[in-house]
């Protein structure tokens, strides 16, 4: 598989950005039973990322207190989709990380920054972000050259939001045909 794949890194990371959720061990797991005994949030898309418990106060420069025992963590959606990072940040733009020349090495889905917090923070990114991208690819891949897709009703909501969760709406239908061993694209 060709690794370098700009216009489906730039589609996934935009993906990503406008629907942060995290992926973690219980969204991998292969036992149904497994995700249901893990917390909820594991499995939806969620507003913050990276949470750390504050183990001794701290007070910020600007004289913000935090309290030991306190819960901070990145707000994940509010940052991806701020006006003042992202130019139309509530609007998908699927080839906004590409160049004009067709090159997206600072901005590959795999690329954690400030901006993009989706893999965690800098410093302690998610080690396994490679492996994941790569898995993303290649199943996409199959999915789009051997099946068909289409909304049953494309103008029904597309999600729901229960306070800072937003959950695929369990009334859409996603229609799949494989295609004929002869219809490829």
């Amino acid at each position: 598989m060709n690794r370098e794949m700009p216009y489906l890194d730039s589609f996934m990371k935009e993906t990503s950005r406008l629907s942060p959720g995290p992926i973690g061990k219980s969204a991998l797991s292969s036992s149904i039973s497994g995700m249901a005994v893990e917390k909820n949030h594991y499995l939806t898309p969620t507003t913050v990322s990276a949470p750390r418990t504050v183990m001794v106060p701290y007070t910020m420069e600007d004289g913000c207190h935090i309290p030991a025992g306190n819960w901070i963590a990145i707000p994940q959606l509010a940052l991806m989709r701020d006006e003042k990072i992202w130019p139309n940040g509530k609007e998908f733009e699927g080839f906004r990380f590409v160049d004009e020349q067709g090159d997206a090495s600072e901005s590959r889905f795999t690329h954690p920054s400030h901006e993009f917090p989706f893999w965690g923070s800098i410093k302690h990114a998610c080690p396994a972000r490679f492996y994941v991208s790569v898995v993303i690819k290649m199943v996409l891949s199959h999915l789009l050259l051997d099946y068909d897709f289409r909304l049953e009703n494309p103008t029904a909501a597309p999600f729901l939001t229960f306070g800072k969760v937003r959950v695929p709406s369990p009334f859409m239908t996603l229609l799949v045909r494989k295609r004929s061993t002869g219809s490829r694209v």
